[in-house]
């Protein structure tokens, strides 16, 4: 598999925590950033390209993320280039969300159908073009090679978009961390990527457009000031949605120090991917 090799050894344990995580625009922010950055890369998704370097140049992002497409597919806790993602987020990632999570969706389905079907092995066999199952080992391709041994708390299975299609990234805390891999060709990846029909007419309906339209912005975790930034709207007005969407079983609530925030819980997820699911077919 050549010389940068990533070797991640299972214990049963491991193997019976594996889980799967599925969307996370700021995973996709970053990585996509290097995809831009990547010359090698440069007939990848062409006019996406253009546009989203359009916007860089017009904003005078370049020096912030270039300190971000050489850090770890996460987000700074807070500061400048927290800010310099979020605006870049905000025309890089967001106008394409639909299209995106959706064929994340299919491969989260595929992966998991493995899984139940044809057990462990047959399900991390294969996760990008440079991977295989050996024993109780996974051996990738990475851009950090090395050797890990999970202590039992299992490893979170991070389907991307942008995630470079020649080998994998393992991110987050030692106790418990994510590989990041990119989605199959055959989960429905596209060359390029079109903007997202604008309004979601079938979703609009359902809640109100205006509603809607704050459920797809607490799908990246907000504060009730951040959303109200998002929706364009007053603190007041913005609260009384995501009680709204809170009381419909969408939406949960709880409290980080000072801030209150808002997360999709699962039957949130499930809408929002449905609906995808039906305005991209």
């Amino acid at each position: 598999m050549g010389c940068r090799v990533l070797l991640i050894a299972f214990t049963t344990q491991d193997l019976a925590k594996v889980s799967f995580r599925g969307f996370d625009p700021w995973t996709e922010a970053v990585l996509s950033i290097r995809v831009l950055r990547d010359s090698g890369r440069a007939g990848a998704f062409g006019e996406w390209r253009r546009t989203t370097a359009g916007e860089i140049a017009g904003r005078g992002l370049g020096p912030e993320l270039h300190v971000l497409a050489k850090g770890a597919p996460q987000p700074p806790d807070d500061g400048p280039l927290r800010e310099a993602l979020d605006c870049y987020r905000a025309f890089a990632i967001e106008p394409y969300r639909r299209r995106i999570a959706a064929v994340i969706e299919a491969e989260l389905q595929a992966r998991a159908k493995l899984l139940m079907q044809s057990g462990h092995a047959m399900a991390l066999d294969g996760l990008g073009s440079h991977t295989r199952w050996s024993g109780s080992v996974l051996e990738a391709r990475s851009a950090e090679p090395g050797e890990v041994r999970l202590g039992g708390g299992g490893l979170v299975l991070q389907p991307s978009f942008f995630c470079p299609p020649e080998h994998v990234l393992l991110t987050g805390p030692q106790e418990r961390p994510v590989l990041v891999y990119p989605v199959r060709q055959s989960a429905g990846a596209p060359d390029d990527l079109a903007e997202d029909d604008a309004p979601r007419y079938d979703l609009g309906a359902l809640l109100g457009v205006t509603r809607a339209t704050a459920l797809e912005a607490i799908s990246d975790r907000c504060s009730t000031t951040e959303l109200a930034r998002r929706l364009h709207t007053s603190l007041a007005t913005a609260s009384q949605h995501a009680a709204v969407l809170r009381e419909t079983g969408l939406v949960a609530t709880s409290r980080c120090g000072r801030k209150v925030e808002h997360t999709l819980t699962p039957l949130g997820e499930r809408l929002l991917i449905t609906a995808a699911g039906a305005a991209g077919g």
